[in-house]
């Protein structure tokens, strides 16, 4: 027995030290933003760096705080992975792969200009936010006016996203693009401004999904934030 007992040893110690090479992580994908898809991560010791590659090969800027990581990757209209490289300062390294699947569109972007300025237009003149007719792809400002923020995230000339920031004097401002929204995509009404009294009351984060649109209604910096995207079929 005994001539066994060093080769099962080393054999031990061989399996010990490979099960302590890919420490355990926990990942999140969070959608529920017009532009991005956010993704955070923790591990059980303290990260000392993360290396985040897209399909194409772009690296992205990766927040680490301890445990934890967090990055942003814009929206895509087509299933992605996304390979993060893990190292703790422990030594442990680790490999993962992310699914981000695909976004639905809301409108090719040309259509969602014209149809949301003609119905401005037609709501109220003293509103001031307009989109412009024609845009690249990329997330942009699309209009700044009476203390909103408008955001669009366009791929391949079709709308994915839309946010909105918004300032304490902002309502007419904001409601005026909400109901403009509402119109123009034939939402249903109720079901989003009943959401959106519950958030102004409670104060605490508000989703809801009407008509295939899911509305979020957000606290960030001082100021109301609301996305807006498509549900996938």
């Amino acid at each position: 027995m005994k001539k066994y007992l060093f080769p099962l040893l080393i054999l031990i110690a061989i399996l010990s030290g490979c099960s302590t090479k890919s420490p355990s992580m926990i990942t999140h994908v969070d959608q529920s933003d017009g532009r991005f898809d956010y993704i955070t991560g923790e591990a059980l010791s303290d990260i000392k760096g993360v290396v985040s590659v897209r399909e194409d090969g772009f690296r992205d800027q990766v927040s680490i705080k301890g445990k934890k990581f967090d990055l942003a990757i814009p929206s895509e209209i087509s299933d992605k992975k996304l390979r993060l490289k893990v190292a703790l300062k422990n030594g442990q390294k680790t490999i993962l792969e992310i699914k981000l699947p695909k976004r639905a569109v809301i409108d090719s972007y040309d259509n969602f200009a014209d149809r949301m300025n003609g119905t401005m237009n037609e709501l109220d003149e003293n509103t001031e936010t307009r989109f412009p007719l024609t845009t690249n792809d990329g997330t942009f400002i699309a209009a700044d006016e009476n203390e909103v923020q408008t955001w669009i995230h366009v791929r391949d000339s079709k709308l994915v996203g839309l946010s909105m920031t918004a300032g304490a004097e902002a309502e007419e401002e904001l409601a005026a693009i909400i109901v403009s929204f509402i119109l123009s995509y034939e939402v249903n009404n109720d079901k989003v401004y009943e959401a959106f009294n519950n958030f102004l009351d409670s104060g605490k984060t508000t989703t809801v999904t009407a008509s295939g649109y899911k509305f979020k209604f957000d606290h960030g910096d001082n100021r109301v934030t609301i996305d807006i995207i498509k549900s996938v079929d």
